[in-house]
C-alpha cells in the first residue's frame, strides 16, 4: 500500500505542534481549565516526539534521495523540504530529551531493597462501587498497614465493614459522608478534618514508630474549577508543612507530578513514592475495573492521578498498581521502610 507523503508530513507537523503545546504547558503552567486538563497528557508528549522524530527522519531521507524528474530542475525544492524535515527532527529530538529528563527520576536512582516495614494502599472506590470483598482481600493479601479510600458513602463503608475490613484494619477515622476515610492496623489519634472539597483528614498513627497521614481527595478541575482544585492542594501543602517527623500524603489528587500545585506540594519536603522507588511512570486512571470510564473499553491507563507522597524519613522499596472491580481507578500499593 502506497503511503501519501503529504498526508504523513501533515500528520508529523500537527503531532509536533501538539507536543510543543504540551511542553509549553508544563513549563509555563497557565492556570486556565484547558491548560490544567491538558497537563495530564504531558507524559504522552515523549512518545509523541519520538514518533515525530522517526517519521521526520524517514521523510527527510526520501526527499533527499528522490531524483529529479527528467527535464526538470527541482533539486532546490527537494533540498528545502529536506532541510524542513531535518529541522523538525532536531526539534522533536530536543523535545523528547527534555521530557525524558522529566521522567528519568522515576526510573533511575537508588532506593532501599530490604523487606518493607510499612505498606500503604490507596484507592478511589468510585462512589463506593469498588467490590468490597476484593478491597478487603487486597488489603489482607498485601499486608496493608494503612488504607486510604476515597469516594465512600455510609452505605459503602458499611459494606466494607461487613466484608471484614474492620478485622484486617480495626482502626479508622474520617467521615463517610465526606467520602475520604483512613483505615489502620494501629490506633489513630488526633484526627482532624481538613477544608478540602471532596474530603481530607489528618491523623497521627500510633505505630511502634509513629507517623502522620493526610488522606486527601481533591476536586476534579474538569468538573469544578481550577481555583477550588488548587485550593485543595494548597491546603494539603500548608498542613503538611506544619507537621514534624515522618509522614505521608495519600490520595486521589486529580493531578500528576507535572501539575504546578503538586510540584509545590513536593517542595514542602515530600517525595512521590513511585518516583522515589524507581518504579517508573504508573498511571492509575482509567481502569478497566470500572467498565468504560471514557465511554470505550480502556486496555490501559492514561494518567497518574493517585499518589503516595512520603517525607524524607520514609524509604520506598517499591510501588505497584492493581485493578479492582467496580472502580475506574487502579489501586496503588506502596511498600515502605521506616
Amino acid at each position: 500500500m502506497r503511503v501519501d507523503r503529504k498526508l504523513v508530513g501533515a500528520f508529523v507537523l500537527v503531532l509536533l505542534v501538539i507536543c510543543l503545546l504540551l511542553t509549553a504547558d508544563r513549563v509555563l503552567a497557565p492556570p486556565s481549565t484547558v491548560a490544567v486538563i491538558a497537563m495530564t497528557f504531558v507524559p504522552w508528549a515523549l512518545p509523541g516526539y519520538g514518533l515525530a522524530l522517526l517519521l521526520a527522519l524517514g521523510l527527510r531521507r526520501r526527499k533527499a534521495e528522490r531524483p529529479p524528474a527528467r527535464g526538470r530542475r527541482d533539486l532546490k525544492p527537494v533540498g528545502r523540504r529536506s532541510r524542513l524535515w531535518s529541522t523538525v527532527a532536531v526539534i522533536a529530538f530536543l523535545g523528547a530529551a527534555l521530557h525524558a529528563g522529566w521522567l528519568a527520576p522515576a526510573y533511575v536512582g537508588t532506593h532501599p531493597s530490604q523487606e518493607p516495614s510499612l505498606t500503604v494502599l490507596q484507592l478511589n472506590t468510585r462512589f463506593g462501587e469498588a467490590a468490597p470483598a476484593e478491597v478487603v482481600q487486597l488489603a489482607r493479601s498485601r499486608s496493608a498497614d494503612v488504607v486510604v479510600l476515597e469516594e465512600l458513602d455510609p452505605a459503602a463503608a458499611s459494606r466494607l465493614r461487613g466484608a471484614g475490613l474492620g478485622k484486617v484494619l480495626p482502626h479508622w477515622v474520617g467521615d463517610a459522608h465526606q467520602g475520604t476515610m483512613i483505615y489502620s492496623r494501629w490506633p489513630l489519634r488526633h484526627a482532624r478534618q481538613l477544608p478540602v472539597s471532596k474530603g481530607a483528614v489528618l491523623v497521627q498513627v500510633a505505630a511502634p514508630r509513629p507517623f502522620w497521614v493526610i488522606g486527601l481527595h481533591t476536586t476534579q478541575p474538569a468538573v469544578s474549577t481550577t481555583t477550588t482544585w488548587a485550593h485543595d492542594l494548597r491546603e494539603a501543602r500548608i498542613v503538611a508543612r506544619r507537621q514534624s517527623g515522618p509522614g505521608l500524603v495519600v490520595g486521589d489528587l486529580n493531578a500528576t507530578l507535572d501539575h504546578a500545585p503538586v510540584r509545590l506540594l513536593l517542595q514542602s519536603g515530600l517525595r512521590d513514592a513511585a518516583e522515589a522507588g524507581d518504579a517508573g511512570w504508573q498511571p492509575t486512571w482509567p481502569s478497566s475495573g470500572g467498565g468504560r470510564p471514557l465511554g470505550v473499553p480502556m486496555p490501559f491507563s492514561l494518567f497518574a492521578l493517585d499518589h503516595v507522597l512520603v517525607t524524607r524519613h520514609i524509604g520506598v522499596v517499591a510501588t505497584r498498581t492493581l485493578t479492582v472491580d467496580g472502580t475506574d481507578h487502579k489501586a496503588l500499593v506502596a511498600s515502605l521502610v521506616r
